[in-house]
């Protein structure tokens, strides 16, 4: 319900109301979890409060159908009418469910015929916490970046190739040493917050840091898509990765009764089975994927090494098990991820892993405090 009242709303450049939904349902959330869970700690309050902040979007919802039944049948010249609008928002709502189904809910169902509910749990959990560290920034931009690119369409029919270009790599800037970081340390970092029980949970986490990157590649894709209104186009993609991933599920986690590594096994492999699919049926609709290979290895392999110079300096030291107290360990972590972070900028200004045409590709994003940062952080010659 979430993501198709945004979708929609910002599809019809509704923004504001997008960011009023949001809003909203954060002061609600935190309002509910301080009192709710303070006077009663249980599962069904939970539960409760999932269901009272969903009726946010229910209202939204009412709202926006109130809108789009306003419009008239037909487009006018200049604007939109309710068939085009019920079409595109029908589209995106079959797209969003296809994706529900596309990452982790089937491999859920599937443990749950074999295996025991705290591993399931774990799984749960494992998949669920790298993307709420590692997508924070790109998700909250990531509706404004949709009506974005439906603008400039509007405007310049040739611009979407440096858009995504553009996107991929400001993503890759935000999303990869977040990744990488967690790669090292989520195993230690689950420990910490969760407890021993859990310790099955961090190492499905550390696989996911890395494997979540490979869902950053449809980001800007998808976007375009929506400025062309070619929503539909991703859903045979959509539903071979389905029939792929279902199939894996069943050899992997039941047949051969792999557990959490064949669910983890089954969604990666549907992820990079149906990339081939997913690049001949976009490069027909958009010219092209415009990925930026050279710079995310850049990225990549200067991450990599920044983060495993950590990782063994803190195992070498043992620097994550020097207090009697988890919460003082977990401080000293999020002291090296400042650390590290650090060591990432300066890595930016003086290895040049951002060159004066990823700043030319930057400034086609128009936001000007993120030009700002990576002109200070990548001076020109």
């Amino acid at each position: 319900m979430k993501d198709n009242v945004s979708a929609v709303e910002t599809s019809l450049f509704r923004v504001k109301n997008v960011s009023i939904m949001s809003l909203v349902r954060g002061l609600l959330l935190l309002t509910l979890v301080a009192v709710g869970l303070t006077l009663s700690p249980t599962v069904t309050t939970a539960l409760s409060i999932q269901i009272a902040i969903g009726l946010v979007y229910v209202v939204g919802a009412v709202l926006m159908f109130r809108h789009i039944y306003s419009f008239d049948w037909r487009s006018p010249l200049y604007g939109i009418g309710r068939r085009r609008a019920m079409r595109f928002s029908g589209a995106i709502t079959s797209s969003t469910i296809l994706s529900m189904m596309t990452m982790k809910y089937t491999e859920v169902f599937f443990l749950g015929l074999v295996v025991a509910p705290e591993i399931v749990g774990a799984y749960d959990l494992g998949y669920s916490l790298p993307p709420m560290v590692i997508f924070f920034i790109p998700d909250a931009l990531h509706m404004l970046f949709t009506s974005g690119f439906a603008e400039a369409y509007s405007r310049d029919k040739k611009c979407l190739p440096r858009l995504i270009k553009a996107y991929y790599k400001m993503q890759i800037a935000f999303t990869v040493p977040l990744a990488v970081f967690g790669f090292f340390f989520a195993v230690v970092a689950v420990r910490l917050v969760y407890g021993g029980q859990m310790a099955l949970a961090g190492g499905i986490a550390s696989a996911f840091c890395l494997i979540h990157l490979l869902s950053t590649v449809s980001a800007p894709l998808s976007m375009a898509l929506k400025a062309k209104e070619k929503v539909m186009a991703s859903m045979p993609i959509m539903i071979f990765q389905i029939v792929v991933n279902l199939a894996l599920d069943w050899w992997l986690i039941i047949h051969l009764k792999m557990g959490t590594t064949g669910a983890m096994i089954a969604l990666t492999s549907a992820l990079v089975l149906s990339m081939p699919v997913r690049i001949i049926i976009i490069r027909r609709i958009l010219g092209g994927i415009y990925f930026p290979i050279a710079y995310m290895l850049r990225m990549g392999i200067s991450l990599f090494a920044l983060a495993g110079s950590f990782a063994w300096v803190s195992n070498h030291w043992k620097l994550l098990e020097r207090f009697e107290t988890d919460w003082m360990n977990l401080i000293t972590l999020f002291a090296l991820g400042g650390l590290y972070m650090a060591c990432y900028l300066i890595a930016i200004r003086f290895l040049r892993l951002i060159r004066e045409e990823d700043l030319a590709d930057f400034r086609a994003l128009g936001i000007n405090p993120l030009n700002k940062i990576f002109d200070l952080l990548s001076p020109r010659r």
